[in-house]
């Protein structure tokens, strides 16, 4: 994972010490994403480690969308969150 020096202190990891799953802005490590689902609801939930432009939030919904569609395909509505 590239982090920049900034986020390297702050870089996600899940309960085990493995480097969770990232988003990428420009190449950099700039949050973490993670899955809900409740009942026939999936969301995908992204936490950046600061706050993202305009076009980055769009451009991650976007891409968000397609992910969480790809890994709880059964769902019956899917959802994006930004958590700032």
């Amino acid at each position: 994972m590239i982090a920049d020096e900034k986020h390297r202190v702050a870089r996600a990891v899940d309960a085990f010490d493995h480097d969770a799953a990232t988003i990428l802005v420009d190449g950099f490590a700039a949050g973490a994403w993670t899955t809900e689902r409740v009942k026939q609801t999936a969301r995908l939930v992204i936490s950046p480690f600061e706050a993202l432009s305009k076009p980055h939030r769009a451009e991650l919904t976007e891409e968000g969308e397609r992910l969480v569609r790809f890994i709880e395909p059964d769902a019956t509505a899917h959802e994006v969150r930004i958590v700032e």
